[in-house]
């Protein structure tokens, strides 16, 4: 009979996800994923534990959200405990970048911290979340928290009939948890770094040829504008040569008048008028 025996190991990788947005129609968002696992496996002779911690780290690499580029997306994670408990969180599960909460990624991504845990040892008690009044307060931000949890098997208890504050069911075991395979998430494309890099580059290729085009489009529509405005000067000069000239031959035969006795009736009816 073997003697029980203790592993421990660490991996790390880097993926790229592109994330396709209707709302930035043939612009999709670049995300760089990096995630670590770290943690030790007993196996003895009957059955194996499990300790160690899961993490998950996004940041904004490319796309149309140009002034979030190296901002941090999301901070997801868990841990599990040699008495056969396991987080689902490490104090955090949120989409950070509020331009990106509506496109699923807050699923897609608590999706691979489940994975993680179906790994373990089934019958590990799934420590209780807890659901705070602040996040609940807007009723979108509420229903999108709620929605996430259920989809993944969590059972909520609440304090109050319009499920603001409270937590997940304190006796849930990670064999209810519920996994979904990628495909729920078709505008979502995982890959590896390499793979991942040589899709940036053809899109960033493509927009790059988008910006050189915009600025000649730019310097076309300046060089008319500067027509236009040549031809509103010209225009405008010969308005006032015109309007002059009229105005000249009144003073003219005004100064006339004046040296003369007395003025007509009609011209100082005109004189008042242009006045």
């Amino acid at each position: 009979m073997s003697s029980p025996q203790t592993f421990a190991e660490t991996t790390e990788h880097l993926e790229m996800l592109r994330v396709e947005d209707p709302k930035f129609s043939g612009q999709p968002h670049f995300l760089l994923v990096h995630t670590r696992v770290n943690g030790s496996r007993y196996e003895g002779e009957e059955r194996t534990w499990w300790q160690g911690k899961f993490a998950l780290r996004v940041e904004y690499f490319f796309g149309p959200l140009q002034e979030k580029i190296g901002e941090l997306v999301a901070s997801m994670g868990g841990e599990a405990h040699w008495n056969d408990t396991v987080r689902l969180s490490n104090g955090e599960v949120m989409i950070r970048i509020e331009a990106l909460r509506s496109v699923g990624l807050g699923s897609f991504l608590f999706n691979r911290v489940v994975r993680w845990a179906k790994h373990l040892n089934p019958d590990s008690t799934v420590i209780p979340l807890f659901l705070s009044a602040v996040d609940g307060t807007n009723p979108t931000n509420r229903a999108r928290r709620n929605r996430l949890y259920r989809r993944f098997g969590l059972r909520l208890n609440f304090k109050e009939e319009d499920e603001i504050h409270g937590h997940s069911a304190s006796d849930m075991k990670v064999s209810e948890l519920v996994e979904w395979p990628q495909t729920n998430w078709p505008h979502v494309h995982a890959s590896r770094w390499n793979i991942g890099w040589r899709e940036f580059s053809s899109q960033y290729k493509e927009s790059r040829r988008e910006l050189r085009r915009v600025r000649r489009l730019a310097r076309v529509f300046r060089v008319r504008v500067e027509r236009f405005e040549e031809r509103i000067r010209i225009v405008t000069s010969y308005l006032r040569l015109v309007v002059s000239w009229p105005l000249a031959a009144i003073a003219g035969v005004l100064g006339f008048v004046l040296g003369s006795q007395r003025v007509p009736d009609w011209l100082l009816t005109l004189w008042h008028r242009l006045g």
